[in-house]
């Protein structure tokens, strides 16, 4: 009779369980401990309940991650292919456990992770074994501790990680001094603390990372010890490091000269991954082409607005500075010399321009045979000139025809040399502001000219009012058929 009255508690918590979940959540996994405290070569049993809440029916499939155990059940289907359950229906599985080998006295932490075939989600439960020793010892007594360990599946490195610590102390002994060690690759924490007789306790705690901590796997355990003995199994919670990476643009420091303007703008990886950014700053196209950039830039369109950018590559917590400088001043410096350059050319020029042309009046025999010769002379200036000469040279080839009028103004000397031919001279006088003068004569070829010939440049010699003589030259002249 002593074991009814828990038995019908039991039912009557299990029961109001159901309905809960059947109102919540669309399945459900229990565990039912049938006896769970044996000696190596025994077989732990438990129960796991599936509560199936939906209007259909589904199959669930069991994982059990265990080293220190083989795992079988009353019904070889239900670990080994799943459990079939009808819409709105409940199913139990007898499981066993048997040690592998002589395991150590102490608690074992079994996970037991139930999937949904339809639902496509699992749940995981856990049951405890207990090996007891063959024969009493303080040090079975002593481990009769049992623990569960909770940290985030994902660790953010720039927030502290929170960790609890579930403990039960599942023998009358009171415990003046528990050693609780919690390692990993990344953590290393010492608690201490009490447990009465009995008691269940919380304890949380916190650790802070390195913000900087690369992304990576990592297992937390959790050892107990008492009166320097460890108490075994180590209980193992995996868990990651988040990866993060977050990039501060400061704004831009700008300054500004003659016809320069600069910028300064730093762009820092705040985070534990590389990190590729394209940074934008807005310009023209008139400014782009005047703009020096280091690291180099490259020039974007979009939005109808032209953009400097650069692609940087930022491992964790790197700063890279971007300068940018436009100046015009060689635009301006360019503008001042064309300035000068036409200032220059106006003030050095030549006041009088001199040209030459010629055209075929007669041929003979496939050959140039007469010519017309052009003389074009123009003062492009306010200024008058005096003693304005005309000196045009002729080939040896070729001779003035006399048999024609010579021109309009009729030379004022001719003159031969055997090396350098015929010398034509026009006197002229003076040479009024913006006058112009023309002169033509013609010639004859003393032989048929095949191909072509070649006439000297012309020359005038005039005097400036300060009495300065000088001479300019015309173009040569190639005429040809």
């Amino acid at each position: 009779m002593g074991r009814i009255g828990p038995a019908l508690f039991f039912l009557f918590i299990l029961s109001f369980q159901l309905v809960s979940a059947q109102s919540f959540t669309p399945w459900d996994a229990y565990l039912t401990n049938i006896n769970t405290e044996i000696k190596n070569g025994q077989d732990a049993r438990v129960e796991l309940t599936i509560l199936n809440n939906k209007e259909t029916s589904d199959t669930f499939r069991l994982f059990i991650d265990t080293l220190s155990f083989s795992v079988s059940s009353e019904t070889p289907s239900d670990y080994l292919s799943g459990m079939t359950i009808p819409q709105r229906d409940a199913k139990s599985a007898i499981l066993s456990f048997r040690p592998f080998g002589k395991l150590e006295p102490g608690f074992y932490q079994i996970p037991i992770t139930v999937n949904s075939v339809k639902e496509g989600n699992s749940r995981t439960v856990f049951t405890y074994v207990r090996i007891k020793s063959d024969s009493p010892e303080i040090r079975d007594y002593f481990a009769a501790v049992d623990r569960f360990l909770k940290i985030p599946a994902q660790a953010d490195p720039r927030q502290p990680i929170p960790i609890e610590i579930n403990l039960k102390n599942l023998n009358p002994k009171n415990i003046t001094r528990l050693e609780i060690h919690l390692k990993s690759k990344l953590i290393n924490k010492y608690i201490e603390t009490t447990l009465k007789p009995l008691e269940s306790k919380v304890l949380t705690t916190e650790v802070v990372l390195d913000p900087l901590t690369p992304p990576q796997n990592d297992s937390l355990q959790l050892l107990l010890v008492i009166n320097n003995q460890s108490l075994y199994p180590v209980i193992k919670e995996p868990y990651s490091v988040l990866a993060y990476s977050e990039v501060i643009v400061a704004p831009a420091d700008r300054s500004s000269g003659f016809l320069t303007k600069g910028s300064e703008q730093r762009v820092t990886n705040k985070g534990n991954i590389k990190r590729a950014y394209t940074l934008e700053q807005k310009t023209s196209i008139i400014d782009s082409i005047f703009t020096r950039a280091k690291p180099s830039s490259y020039t974007i369109n979009k939005d109808d607005a032209t953009y400097l950018a650069w692609d940087l590559s930022l491992v964790p917590n790197e700063s890279i500075t971007i300068y940018s400088t436009t100046s015009y001043v060689p635009l301006f410096v360019i503008l001042l010399i064309i300035i000068f350059g036409v200032m220059a050319y106006f003030i050095f020029r030549s006041p009088i321009v001199i040209s030459k042309e010629a055209s075929v009046l007669a041929t003979k025999e496939g050959g140039i045979s007469k010519m017309k010769v052009l003389i074009h002379l123009k003062n492009r200036t306010g200024k008058s000139f005096d003693k304005v000469v005309i000196v045009d040279k002729i080939p040896n080839i070729v001779e003035i025809d006399k048999d024609d009028e010579v021109g309009t103004i009729k030379p004022t000397r001719v003159f031969s040399n055997p090396k350098e031919g015929t010398s034509v001279k026009w006197e002229i006088g003076g040479l009024e502001k913006f006058e112009e003068r023309l002169i033509t004569y013609k010639i004859k070829s003393k032989l048929t000219i095949l191909g072509g010939i070649n006439l000297p440049q012309a020359m005038v010699h005039y005097t400036t009012k300060g009495g300065k003589e000088l001479i300019v030259k015309s173009n040569r002249l190639d005429v040809s058929l």
